[in-house]
């Protein structure tokens, strides 16, 4: 490892790993490290690839000395965050969506979809690497997460020029962050780099207020497995449940909208122990605000908000356009109200 281009090696003749069921990793989970000691954990986790690779190599010696050329994912994020130079070899676009976790903490996904032009498609052809930082007021940015995956973007997902939407999660204080990472064709090696600062909400108030609005595009299915923080999905993990969504939104003219949301800072009915919550879905059109659909009225004691929304059935809708989804809340036990509106668009041709 070449100490020179990283401070945390400095002056330091070992790096110690202490064993956790039967195995000796090098995790940041539970603690927070400086740049430079993630930098170091990427080094040390590519010496041992290398001579578990080659162990005919390490054996010998090889491999102990100063690093030869850095990977071209992390010479694209030191230019990042050292020069603020952003690489943009391929179209990517990305959101975010929120939603609460335990612990006063909020889950974190962040959604994107990746240009296929100049891609190279095959088995895991793309890799996403980068961080996600905490502001803090005292030391700054601080590093909470680390982005190191590989996953397939095949060449008949999605559309002719973008992929289907891919997801990775993280859980978050409340507070602001930064997210720097990239995407990189894993045989071309073309690169797209992006710094983009986040505000994460909290949920843990007593104030009404809505989570992210999960637009499923088909029926969500349920799967027994974790959450794998470390994986890029072809689709949301939200809990139990896998959700096919779109990063813009846009939906087919014939598609059944299944929406899941949460409802926070509910009051309690003393006579029941469970909320009362008033919910309406209007459909409006986006240039004028005009409704052009109201689904049935909803009194409900779970925070938990699930509604189809069969765009088959509204008459008004057209190809090509644009509306919102307008959802009105009413705390029936607080009197606290609220409205939120979501963005989104019916394919043009109805496809």
């Amino acid at each position: 490892m070449d100490a020179s281009i990283n401070p945390f090696l400095e002056e330091k003749e070992e790096i110690v790993f202490s064993p956790f069921q039967g195995t000796f990793p090098m995790s940041t989970r539970g603690v927070e490290l400086s740049e430079e000691a993630f930098l170091a954990n990427r080094d040390v986790q590519e010496i041992f690839a290398a001579r578990r690779a080659n162990p005919t190599a390490a054996m010998s010696g090889a491999g102990t000395g100063p690093t030869t050329d850095a990977p071209p994912e992390a010479e694209a994020m030191r230019g990042l965050m050292e020069e603020g130079v952003e690489r943009s070899d391929l179209a990517l676009q990305q959101d975010f969506r929120f939603f609460p976790a335990g612990e006063g903490n909020t889950y974190s996904v962040i959604v994107f979809e990746v240009g296929k032009a100049g891609l190279t498609f095959g088995p895991d052809n793309v890799k996403a690497f980068g961080l996600v930082l905490r502001n803090d007021p005292d030391q700054g940015e601080i590093p909470v997460h680390q982005i190191d995956a590989n996953f397939t973007i095949s060449e008949d997902e999605g559309d002719d020029e973008d992929s289907a939407t891919h997801t990775f999660s993280v859980t978050l204080s409340p507070g602001s962050h930064r997210l720097v990472w990239g995407v990189m064709d894993t045989t071309s090696r073309r690169i797209t780099t992006v710094s983009k600062a986040f505000e994460v909400p909290d949920f843990a108030t007593s104030e009404l207020t809505l989570t992210s609005v999960a637009m499923a595009m088909s029926a969500m299915q349920q799967t027994q497995e974790p959450i794998d923080l470390a994986r890029v999905y072809d689709f949301m993990r939200l809990g139990p449940f896998e959700i096919n969504i779109d990063v813009d939104r846009v939906f087919d003219r014939d598609a059944t909208i299944s929406l899941l949301y949460f409802v926070m800072g509910t009051g309690v009915d003393s006579s029941t122990g469970q909320a009362r919550i008033e919910v309406t879905h209007r459909v409006l059109l986006a240039v004028d605000d005009q409704s052009i659909a109201v689904l049935p009225q909803q009194v409900l004691a779970s925070p938990a908000i699930s509604q189809d929304i069969p765009l088959s059935q509204i008459s008004q809708l057209e190809a090509g356009a644009d509306y919102k989804l307008q959802i009105h809340v009413k705390d029936l036990v607080t009197g606290n109200e609220l409205t939120h509106e979501v963005a989104f668009s019916v394919a043009p041709g109805g496809s």
